[in-house]
């Protein structure tokens, strides 16, 4: 089988994108199987003015049907994040796509029109056009299928994003209150939650609180936040930019804490990966959220855009007993060993390629 799967830079040197991690899985667990060709969509996290972009999308719309022919492509693997740039783009692609009369899957990855409908009637014909013209509609969680029944009328399945949980593996289940360690990995912006993490940690410090945060990603906020970290935390605060592979494990496995206070997400990798180590995530109380999250139980859940709320929790957990560290932490990984391994996920996908072709 050959599918034409579209991500932005799948390098992890170039783009934290959440959709970049779950392409990049996907092609490496199902390369035996399937030869992907990969479509690059969506612009770099360097590329803040989103010139070069605008060029690459061009290129690639122009490039598009010979892509496919000259490949001998038999489905197409859209990876749509349902905001407004992101349906803009892959309505233009669901359109050659259509015109090319190959069959496409539709693979939702969270976004502001999951909430709501796009205000705009343009907008949400082309939302519309979308998951009509799609063979199937793959989205994260239960409450995405029925967001997207009720705003499109439009069906779909679950997917649930995985992780490798041989590579990101439980550490060593210690910890030790009042030298706590914190971490954050992802796009910088302030849609992650970061100004309520800077407002947090202020509190904290007000307090005399001691601890240690580790800023992992990249982003167009970048500079804005590293010195807002620097200026609250000093000494005890490390950027460490992109960061992938055994590094990455590394880092998360020496962290105590996985901080996501979002206001919007999906089903973040990273977020699932922190919990394959067992590190204790502490999220918002966003919908997508929810559904992996219970609150004491395999994490912590904290009001969105709410600084106070996020310190209050977070000066809790710094003298919580290692007892009930451990197990949370343990229930971190369970959850991913039984909700969210790769090898379920590459079984289920390549069902729904197989149902398509």
């Amino acid at each position: 089988m050959r599918v034409l799967i579209s991500a932005p830079d799948l390098s992890p040197e170039k783009n934290v994108s959440g959709i970049s991690s779950v392409v990049a899985t996907i092609i490496d667990g199902l390369s035996d199987r399937v030869q992907f060709f990969h479509l690059k969509a969506g612009r770099s996290d360097k590329d803040f003015l989103g010139l070069a972009g605008y060029f690459y999308l061009l290129f690639s719309l122009l490039a598009f049907p010979f892509k496919v022919f000259f490949n001998g492509v038999n489905l197409f693997h859209q990876n749509v994040p349902l905001n407004f740039k992101g349906v803009i783009r892959e309505y233009l692609f669901s359109t050659l796509a259509s015109a090319c009369r190959l069959p496409v899957l539709v693979h939702l990855h969270g976004g502001d029109y999951i909430c709501k409908p796009p205000s705009s009637p343009i907008l949400l014909y082309m939302v519309r056009s979308l998951l009509r013209r799609a063979r199937k509609v793959v989205v994260l969680n239960a409450y995405e299928v029925s967001q997207i029944k009720r705003l499109y009328d439009a069906d779909c399945v679950v997917l649930k994003n995985a992780v490798n949980d041989r590579f990101f593996s439980l550490k060593s289940v210690s910890f030790t209150p009042g030298k706590v360690s914190f971490i954050f990995l992802g796009r910088i912006e302030s849609a992650k939650g970061l100004n309520e993490m800077v407002e947090a940690f202020k509190m904290l410090r007000n307090e005399g609180s001691p601890f240690r945060f580790v800023l992992c990603g990249a982003g167009p906020e970048e500079d804005f936040f590293v010195r807002r970290f620097t200026e609250v935390l000093g000494d005890d605060f490390e950027f460490m930019g992109v960061v992938s592979g055994e590094h990455k494990r590394s880092l998360i496995q020496q962290a105590d804490f996985f901080l996501l206070p979002s206001y919007a997400e999906g089903l973040p990798i990273s977020l699932l990966e922190a919990m394959s180590c067992g590190v204790v995530p502490i999220v918002s109380d966003d919908e997508s959220l929810l559904h992996v999250i219970k609150n004491e139980s395999n994490g912590f859940v904290v009001q969105k855009r709410s600084a106070v709320d996020l310190a209050k929790t977070l000066g809790r957990l710094m003298v919580i007993e290692q007892n009930d560290y451990r197990m949370i932490s343990l229930a971190c990984r369970k959850a991913v060993e039984e909700h969210y391994s790769m090898a379920k996920y590459n079984n289920s996908l390549l069902s729904f390629y197989e149902e398509i072709v």
